[in-house]
């Protein structure tokens, strides 16, 4: 198709020309942290793990996605599916990020104690992660509601708008979950052993899933137009690229090794049954 029948770029979804180096510099980036999750997840078989090598498949896939978006903008500026997807991919990615956060303090907890904890290590995954898929549910909804009617402007402000509504309940899950995390450590911060680290590595990547869930609902908040949506900078620095992170943060500090019982030093299992209010 000649030139001329190209529309410009503000004019398309994307109201910007998306970056293809960026986009394959993070597919290359996501499949090899998600290989190597995988691996380590197969190996150590700690399989609540997979869900970050299937958030990295998910950011892998999404930017994939997004290059083929693009190629399609601005001849055919009507078509949403392409954009759709390659948006739906990346935004919900996070949510099985969260996932194993969350049953990573589960297994913490049941490694210290019941008591160093507000909340019974079971209930732990099952309260936030039925947070993650409440949200996952919504997010899902909102993005149907964006992906199906190619044009209709009513419709893709409603689904974007169900899309904060997921993200909200993904802040408030993540910021109670900190405060949970928070307790548990302060708890338990006589007993020695490699669990320390964990969890600091476990709090930092929730404030990074923190920050970005926050950095969306700024986004989605001022619609797709808005000075947010339209800055691509921002979704590799406040998005892909803190997800990034903290999939590198559980490659070098994987729970398969800092969780095991027989390497804890002695006083660890000593101190054991350490009053919590201590």
């Amino acid at each position: 198709m000649s030139s001329a029948a190209l529309v410009p770029w503000e004019k398309t979804l994307f109201h910007y020309e998306p970056s293809v180096p960026l986009a394959i510099a993070f597919i290359i980036l996501f499949a090899i942290t998600g290989a190597i999750q995988a691996v380590q997840t197969w190996k150590w078989k700690t399989h609540f793990m997979w869900t970050i090598a299937i958030g990295c498949l998910l950011e892998s896939v999404g930017f994939a996605v997004r290059i083929k978006a693009k190629s399609i903008a601005q001849t055919e500026p009507r078509n949403n599916t392409m954009y759709s997807a390659q948006f739906t991919f990346i935004v919900i990615a996070p949510i099985f990020f969260a996932a194993g956060v969350y049953i990573l303090l589960s297994r913490i907890v049941g490694l210290l104690g019941e008591h160093f904890s507000p909340i019974n290590h079971r209930r732990i995954a099952q309260i936030f992660v039925g947070g993650d898929i409440s949200a996952f549910t919504v997010q899902i909804i909102g993005s149907l509601m964006i992906l199906i009617p190619k044009g209709n402007q009513a419709m893709l402000d409603a689904g974007l708008k169900v899309l904060i509504a997921g993200l909200a309940i993904q802040v408030v899950t993540i910021f109670v979950y900190i405060l949970v995390a928070l307790v548990v450590f302060s708890r338990a911060r006589n007993i020695k052993g490699r669990w320390h680290l964990l969890m600091w590595c476990n709090i930092l990547c929730s404030v990074l899933i923190l920050f970005r869930n926050v950095f969306r609902v700024a986004e989605f908040w001022g619609g797709f137009d808005s000075r947010i949506a339209t800055t691509e900078a921002l979704v590799y620095a406040l998005d892909a690229g803190l997800m990034f992170v903290l999939a590198v943060v559980f490659i070098i500090a994987h729970p398969a090794y800092m969780l095991k019982k027989d390497d804890a030093p002695e006083e660890t299992k000593e101190t054991a049954e350490l009053d919590p209010k201590a």
